[in-house]
């Protein structure tokens, strides 16, 4: 068999696994108010100029939400979202296991490291788009001598995902257009101008969608004054990125097992340290490869530190831009670096390289088997529960009322309906990221919302909560507990169902 077809062979075969046991944990995975927001927006808007005014307090590009919208025009179910994003992440995997430049070992590692598999296939956002994008990018690299138009597309939809991709894609872009100076590219001009032009529309279009609304709670000034601390915690994510190994146990979540131990303040920034010198001598040789990585590890910092501190899920790009530094690397010639010490270093760590990938990409697959562990054992949110046990009991017609705000679109869409929130005054699926006119709805305007409208439907309701009232609270409010749902690995998405007590003795233990 020729040597391309069998590295086909092996894609597929790393890609179909993949497949198979990722979609066993989703089928086991629920929802989170995240991935909720997203398939409620898409699903709740009528048209994609609708679309366009939902997503506008969200601070995210449209591209994530337009597949949605197109799914949700055939199914209810966020099931498709899901099914959806899990071939979006198989592509990414495909790609990266036919076309990277690195041993099987890691290329089958990757696929079930932790954020090929959980983070960006498990878990349904838009990072699998920009992913893939950014994956399409690397294995086109090796052809852009003969067009630029495939890099061009992949910047464009790499910048239409979200803020950490975008500065990928913003540094992607500077070093193609390095290329194409350095090189003198000037056949073919009208080719360029239009790689040219596609890849500044995609950058305009991305940066204005992901620049939220003036009244969403994510429109703020940038941070500018220079605390150490902050500078401090960014410099060790690169570390607790590279290994993410989430600490075991039932909130396992955006922790890491580096945080465990009391060395921690010391060995976390050490590692972070060696890992960047490490990158920097591998390469030191390959002047493009050096300057992307440089560009967006050091511009992701500088947005972590400057607009969005984030989670794992974001401090991921810091990984993908190692691995698309080394990807890219692969097809550059190297330099001829002065004095028998910088070559000795770069020549060391570049043969290191593949080792060292399989090694963290090992540490990263423990991470994956922590996560799965945890998704079989418990449920990530207990939305689907809620809604599962309001349609089992019968109270879908009642008057839902909820609080907090942001916890209910899990509920919203396993049930495909609406909840009465308060804190906004509104009936709505998905959480709605502005300012209030008031500072707090507390448990008596919440109650008394509900009265109202019990009394304008003559139903019942029901109180959704993420929070616990205690007795007292119960008998001065004559209601009395329904059912309580928690233990879920996101820890503020356990509900408590109330419903008013006609006895008006409060409650019996």
């Amino acid at each position: 068999m020729p040597h391309k077809s069998r590295e086909t062979a092996f894609a597929l075969l790393v890609t179909l696994l993949f497949l198979a046991a990722a979609g066993f944990v989703i089928s086991r995975h629920e929802i989170w108010r995240d991935e909720a927001q997203a398939w409620l927006i898409a699903k709740d808007s009528r048209s994609l100029d609708d679309l366009a005014l939902r997503i506008k307090f969200d601070g995210h590009a449209a591209t994530w939400y337009w597949g949605l919208f197109l799914l949700s025009r055939f199914t209810s179910s966020p099931l498709a979202m899901q099914i959806w994003h899990l071939l979006l992440a198989a592509g990414a995997v495909f790609l990266f296991a036919r076309f990277a430049p690195f041993p099987r070992a890691a290329r089958l590692l990757f696929a079930f490291s932790y954020y090929a598999f959980y983070e960006y296939g498990v878990i349904a956002r838009n990072y699998a788009i920009g992913v893939l994008a950014l994956f399409l990018f690397c294995a086109a690299w090796k052809h852009r001598r003969r067009s630029l138009l495939l890099p061009a597309a992949s910047i464009l939809l790499l910048a239409q995902t979200i803020s950490t991709m975008y500065v990928l894609a913003v540094a992607l872009t500077i070093v193609l257009a390095g290329e194409c100076i350095l090189r003198r590219r000037a056949e073919r001009p009208r080719f360029l101008i239009f790689a040219a032009v596609v890849v500044l529309i995609g950058l305009g279009i991305g940066l204005y969608q992901s620049i939220p609304d003036s009244a969403s709670i994510f429109s703020k000034s940038l941070s500018t004054e220079m605390q150490v601390d902050r500078a401090y915690y960014i410099f060790r994510l690169i570390g607790k990125t590279c290994l993410a190994l989430p600490d075991p146990g039932p909130h396992f979540w955006g922790s890491s097992i580096l945080t465990r131990f009391a060395s921690a303040p010391i060995t976390t920034p050490l590692f972070s340290a060696l890992f960047v010198l490490f990158a920097l001598a591998a390469l030191f040789d390959r002047p493009r490869a050096l300057a992307f990585y440089v560009m967006s590890t050091g511009a992701l910092c500088v947005f972590y530190y400057a607009a969005y501190l984030g989670y794992i899920r974001h401090h991921g790009a810091l990984f993908l831009a190692f691995l698309a530094a080394l990807w890219l690397s692969a097809d550059e010639k190297p330099l001829r670096l002065p004095g028998t010490f910088l070559r000795g270093a770069a020549g060391w760590a570049r043969r290191a390289v593949p080792a060292v990938l399989v090694a963290v990409l090992a540490v990263q697959t423990a991470g994956t088997a922590v996560a799965v562990r945890y998704e079989i054992e418990l449920p990530f949110s207990q939305g689907k529960r809620v809604a599962q046990y309001i349609r089992e009991q019968g109270l879908t017609d009642w008057v839902l009322v909820g609080d907090i705000y942001y916890s209910l679109a899990p509920i919203c869409a396993y049930l495909d309906r609406p909840i009465y929130q308060p804190f906004h005054e509104r009936w709505g699926s998905y959480a709605l990221w502005t300012r209030p006119d008031h500072l707090n709805r507390g448990m008596s305007q919440i109650q008394d919302e509900a009265e109202r409208l019990s009394r304008e439907t003559g139903k019942e309701y029901l109180l959704i909560l993420s929070y616990h009232l205690d007795r007292d609270s119960l008998a001065t409010r004559h209601l009395r507990p329904v059912a309580f749902f928690g233990g879920s690995i996101v820890m503020d998405e356990s509900y408590y169902l109330y419903r008013r007590d006609k006895r008006t003795l409060g409650v019996r233990s």
